[in-house]
């Protein structure tokens, strides 16, 4: 299937041969694998603006484009990462009632970050999978289209299995060390 080909990719890519995927995406192209490495990525580093970005509404919170404008402008003004902003957003009058969107989503940041400083990387990943409901989004994603087992929830099993093999074998398997490796 198409989510065992990361196997192949990485043994392609660690012996620096060039290859090309007929039919079908990268592994880590694809959109699900990108959503969960968003994830990681802003726990490791809130400043992540283009990750924030990425996640901030995946799965839906309600968090609509108007308010992620006004997060942009605000963080522009002011010289502040998005997630600095949205974790104060009771301060900004102009977000009336997305405020409590935007604190609620940096509290389920904050607590994935809080989780991973305690907790094994395996662990911490399938955290954020379960608390940031992106498993769940897939599931309900699969029965709409009818299928009891989603392509893309194959891919994300896919991807915890690359997390549980990098814990297992490298020297220090903590989360920026996995992102880094990835990179």
């Amino acid at each position: 299937t198409n989510a065992q080909s990361r196997v192949v990719e990485e043994m392609l890519m660690r012996s620096s041969i060039p290859y090309k995927v007929f039919g079908g995406q990268k592994f880590y192209d694809r959109k699900e694998v990108r959503d969960v490495v968003a994830y990681l990525r802003v726990i490791v580093n809130p400043a992540d603006d283009v990750s924030l970005r990425r996640i901030i509404n995946v799965p839906k919170r309600a968090i609509g484009d108007t308010t992620l404008l006004k997060l942009d402008t605000l963080a522009g003004r002011e010289g502040k990462s998005l997630f600095d902003i949205a974790k104060n957003a009771d301060l900004y009058p102009e977000f009336g009632k997305s405020a409590g969107k935007l604190k609620e989503f940096t509290r389920l940041l904050d607590s994935m970050r809080e989780f991973g400083e305690v907790h094994s990387l395996t662990a911490t990943v399938e955290y954020v999978l379960q608390s940031s409901g992106y498993l769940r989004f897939l599931a309900e994603e699969a029965m709409a289209d009818g299928d009891t087992e989603h392509e893309r929830e194959q891919n994300v099993k896919e991807f915890l299995s690359t997390v549980k093999m990098f814990e297992e074998t490298a020297e220090e398997p903590t989360l920026a060390s996995f992102l880094e490796e990835m990179a």
